[in-house]
């Protein structure tokens, strides 16, 4: 793979491992981001085949915000499909891979629409309509009203990949399956047992969780559920031969069910363990299942328990039904010294490798200046303090490695990318402070040297190599600037140089390996740093992320997260996400 012209240059900033508060006037901002060095950033790849199997396809005409012209659905879902507007242009509503699953030769799939949009207006709060080269968000002013109120929120799909024949099929288009899919969110995960698969996601309303089963050898569609227990769903995992996965009460605590349903009666579960947030990632070592949890503010930035690693009781068998609590072995606290901050980060990916447990955290782009100015109103606002408070408060993805002892008070941890110091607000001014575990990095700095890796989204063991892959809002920042600077009261001059802003941004954040897309990172050995397998979202560098991965005969297949939903043209990369296979030899 090879960084695509339109990629960013690689930039070099602050020591590896630590974050330097800082405080630059915009004119400052400006001359940092003109002296930034091009140069490239080579790849140490693994990986000698990178193939796309699937991609997502325009469904809608869009003409402009708020237009009664703007047709979905559109070109592709039409029979027979289109591929040209009468009017308007071509746009993709399909954004993320959301769920993956694996059943004998197929891949089961899940898709989210617009997930940018849903995160600005559900997550920020943002109401105005955004619209920049690459995306726009209509929010209450779009046409597509469901229940009679605008949104950007289109129905998710199901989709089948068969590796035997390489054919895509579609399972949305079954009136069963789309009834459901209408009251539906996303499907954010998706998990196998022999010849079941499950897909599932957050409902509409947000408050319960719909689940589909299907048949993988038959194909038959085996009904859904609606479960009002619960309000999320991410991951699912086998150990010891039953099925698993995490979810999260509506009172913010985590549970994990274990399935002990059958094809004739599919959606029974008990519960087997308790943690205190919501579980999002769970992995499997020595016969116990481990998991990362969203804590903090997770939604809405209210406050909550910190955000953490939990271990279950050991067993070789089923783990029995328990309303117990888990034992937490690790939160963000003992690494976060910023309180506000400690708000807005969540555990990312969890996997298990080599006899230990490495796990990353993950922070929504711009919730860290949102929860410094929510906890400190009085202040400073100016444009140069902002800038200031977005980087301070940003926080690249820690990776951490534990041997993964159920005792908290023996669990060893190592930081091994990170920061050494981290940035403080100590109620006038902002200070370094040694991270809260006095742990230095091991291998490098946060975000594997990119300051705008903030999630670590992804991970999975492939021919004994650990790979994680990240978010990268790299692109988004320099796609819409304008628009985001906007929304949030920043007070941008006429004429001033964007692109020189967010460079300096980066260099001053101590950025290495800034690109445009998600980058896909690899540790061959526990011994040895982590090598980049690509920096540009696998080729296209509108992938902002990583989002979901799996092994299956030989192959590591990775769904990707794309919501450039304009960027629909011939000849240049285009937004929507995409399935792709990759294929590495074995080091042994």
């Amino acid at each position: 793979m090879t960084n695509s012209r339109n990629n960013r240059p690689a930039t070099r900033g602050a020591r590896a491992g630590k974050s330097v508060a800082f405080r630059l006037s915009l004119a400052g901002l400006l001359a940092l981001g003109g002296m930034l060095a091009e140069k490239p950033v080579a790849f140490a790849q693994a990986v000698n085949a990178n193939t796309l199997l699937a991609k997502a396809q325009a469904d809608e005409c869009f003409v402009a915000v708020g237009s009664a012209a703007n047709l979905f659905p559109a070109l592709s879902l039409l029979n027979p499909p289109q591929s040209t507007c009468a009017s308007g242009s071509p746009k993709v509503n399909q954004a993320y891979v959301w769920g993956l699953a694996k059943s004998g030769s197929n891949l089961w799939f899940g898709t989210a629409p617009n997930v940018e949009c849903l995160v600005l207006s559900g997550y920020m709060g943002i109401t105005t309509p955004v619209q920049t080269p690459s995306y726009v968000c209509e929010f209450g002013q779009s046409n597509f009203k469901p229940g009679g109120k605008g949104t950007d929120w289109r129905p998710p799909q199901v989709w089948v990949y068969s590796l035997a024949d390489n054919k895509l099929t579609n399972r949305s288009t079954d009136p069963a399956v789309a009834a459901v899919l209408n009251g539906t969110m996303g499907l954010r995960s998706a998990g196998s047992l022999g010849n079941i698969v499950f897909l599932a996601g957050p409902a509409l309303n947000n408050t319960s969780i719909n689940l589909l089963a299907f048949n993988n050898k038959t194909g038959q569609f085996l009904g859904a559920q609606n479960i009002a227990a619960y309000n999320n769903i991410r991951q699912w995992v086998v150990m010891n031969g039953y099925l698993y996965t995490g979810v999260r009460a509506n009172d913010g605590t985590g549970r994990v069910l274990r399935w002990v349903g059958s094809a004739a009666d599919p959606f029974k579960f008990v519960e087997v363990g308790k943690t205190n947030a919501d579980v999002a990632y769970l992995t499997v070592l020595n016969n116990r299942l481990y998991a990362s949890t969203w804590g903090g503010g997770n939604v809405s930035l209210a406050g909550g328990p910190p955000s953490g690693v939990w271990v279950g009781p050991a067993t070789t068998a089923a783990l029995p039904a328990s309303s117990a609590m888990w034992t937490e072995i690790w939160n963000v606290a003992k690494y976060e010294v910023d309180q506000p901050t400690i708000q807005t980060l969540a555990g990312g990916a969890i996997e298990a490798y080599n006899g230990k447990i490495y796990w990353g955290m993950m922070q929504v782009p711009l919730t860290g200046l949102l929860a410094h100015y929510k906890a400190y109103p009085a202040a400073p606002r100016e444009t140069a303090d902002m800038l200031q408070a977005l980087v301070n408060t940003t926080r690249p993805i820690p990776i951490f490695r534990s041997d993964g002892n159920p005792n908290p008070a023996q669990t060893r941890i190592n930081l091994l990318y990170g920061s050494r110091q981290l940035a403080k607000w100590n109620g006038s001014a902002w200070v370094n402070v040694v991270n809260a575990g006095n742990l230095t990095p091991v291998f490098g700095a946060a975000g594997f040297g990119n300051p705008f890796n903030t999630y670590a989204w992804a991970s999975a063991v492939y021919n004994k190599k650990l790979y994680f892959g990240t978010f990268d809002w790299y692109y988004l920042l320099a796609d819409g600037l304008p628009q985001i600077a906007k929304a949030l009261g920043v007070p941008l001059p006429a004429g001033t140089n964007y692109q020189a802003i967010v460079a300096a941004l980066a260099a001053a954040a101590g950025g290495s390996n800034v690109q445009f897309g998600a980058d896909l990172w690899r540790f061959d050995s526990p011994a040895l740093p982590a090598k980049a397998e690509s920096l540009n979202g696998l080729g296209n560098y509108l992938n902002y992320g990583v989002r979901t991965m799996l092994v299956g005969g030989g192959n590591l297949y990775v769904g990707t997260a794309n919501p450039m939903n304009l960027k629909t043209g011939k000849g240049q990369p285009n937004g929507g996400w995409e399935l792709r296979k990759l294929t590495t030899k074995s080091l042994w």
